[in-house]
This record gives structure tokens, sequence and C-alpha cells, in this order.
């Protein structure tokens, strides 16, 4: 089997490459989630950061994921300086939140930062600290 360069690609490939990113990026934010603590144990936490890293800045580049989808580890974002100023990313944050005001439920005084990630059927865990607090403690 060989690839010709001239061929394009499938028609569905968009929709494929959309969603494999989709769903790395819910592995990711569930290793960040669920099992941050024994990453860091075992010291494959910076190859978990360099990973999200290169996801995030593909991600903002191609713009392949949702950008309510990605809310969830925008603190992550932020704390690891990936994409730069952190006005610019409050920035597009804010956007997204009042394009999707509807669909997010949130309160007023709380940021988006502040949110507990409930993204998984575990239960929900007691400390609502953000990720990046957490991350901060350990």
């Amino acid at each position: 089997m060989f690839i010709v360069i001239a061929n394009e690609f499938p028609v569905g490939f968009e929709i494929v490459v959309k969603k494999i990113l989709r769903l790395l990026f819910h592995v990711l934010a569930h290793l960040y989630h669920s099992h941050f603590r024994e990453l860091v144990l075992l010291n494959l936490h910076t190859h978990l950061n360099c990973v999200f890293a290169h996801l995030s800045v593909f991600n903002h580049r191609y713009q392949l994921i949702e950008l309510r989808e990605t809310e969830i580890l925008q603190d992550l974002v932020v704390a690891l300086k990936i994409l730069g100023d952190d006005e610019e990313i409050a920035t597009e944050v804010n956007e997204s939140v009042d394009e999707y005001k509807d669909v997010i439920n949130k309160e007023p005084t709380m940021s988006l930062a502040d949110q507990p990630i409930n993204m998984f059927p575990n239960p929900s865990p007691i400390n609502t600290q953000t990720l990046a607090t957490q991350i901060d403690n350990i």
C-alpha cells in the first residue's frame, strides 16, 4: 500500500479527526481529574502536560473541538501558560460563555475555573478546588 500525494482526503475525514481529538481531550481530562496524583508519583505528569499542551495548541489553531467542551480545562491552559496572555484566553472564554449562555448553567459570581469538574459519572469530589489549585498543592 502506498499513498499518492495528488489524492484528496476522504469525504468524512474532518468528522473523524474531530471525533478523535474530542475523545483524546476527554481522556486527558479524565487523567487530570482522576489519576493526576498517581501520575505525579510515577513522575509522568510532565509527559501528560506536554501531550495536553500539543493538543491545546493544535485545537487552538484548527478549532476542531468546540470551545464549550474545552472550557473545563481552561484554568490548566492558563496555569501552564500554553496559549499566551491570560487576558487573551479569558476573552475567548468570555465570548464562548456569551455564545452558550443558555447552555451553560452557572451562578453569576462563579468563574468557569471555580466550577467543579463533573465530566465523568464518578461521584463528585468533596473538594471543589480548581484543577490548577489542586496541581499546585501536589
